[in-house]
């Protein structure tokens, strides 16, 4: 009977001794082509529809062509072309994805974004270009219209800051506003 006090102590100090669970990391909402941004694109293996989906874009068949030119005519890695990430866009069916092509494969001073929807049904596996928008940042504002979330693209220079917010029509993200302001 003399032991049950040390018994009592001995699991006290076991239970505050034992690590707290992990909480899972903040989710990303502001995705840029800045590697040494907290907000960089932080790549995944992309499902390989959602891939061939943004490459076939017209701007993708830009940045593929403008690859191999840099790469003297070899074949390049798309991988390191197209990096892409998911993202929570909607709470609807289907997963999301943030695709980015960097600066280096676009030929300007900014990367391209597109975003993908990507579905499963009993028809196979679908991927729909949802926006295709270029910026050196793509934000997922916490607004939404239609259940999806609106997007913020931002591009900087030394001398201003243009913002365009881009909302879902129920197929796609069209324009809805652009504003700029000078950088200090």
């Amino acid at each position: 009977m003399k032991l049950r006090p040390a018994i009592l102590i001995l699991l006290a100090s076991l239970s505050c001794s034992r690590p707290k669970p992990q909480q899972d990391a903040p989710e990303q909402t502001t995705f840029c082509d800045d590697t040494s941004s907290d907000h960089a694109l932080k790549p995944v293996a992309l499902p390989p529809i959602v891939l061939t989906r943004a490459m076939n874009t017209s701007e993708g068949r830009e940045a593929r062509a403008l690859a191999v030119s840099k790469n003297k005519g070899t074949p390049t890695d798309l991988t390191q072309v197209f990096k892409g990430q998911p993202a929570r866009i909607s709470d609807s069916a289907g997963s999301f994805f943030v695709v980015m092509a960097a600066r280096s494969f676009t030929g300007s001073d900014h990367a391209w974004f597109w975003l993908v929807r990507h579905d499963h049904s009993n028809d196979g596996e679908k991927a729909r270009i949802l926006l295709f928008a270029g910026g050196t940042c793509l934000s997922l504002n916490p607004n939404q219209t239609l259940g999806y979330r609106d997007v913020l693209m931002t591009w900087s220079s030394p001398s201003e800051t243009i913002t365009n917010t881009y909302v879902f029509n129920g197929r796609e993200y069209k324009i809805r506003k652009t504003s700029s302001h000078p950088n200090r």
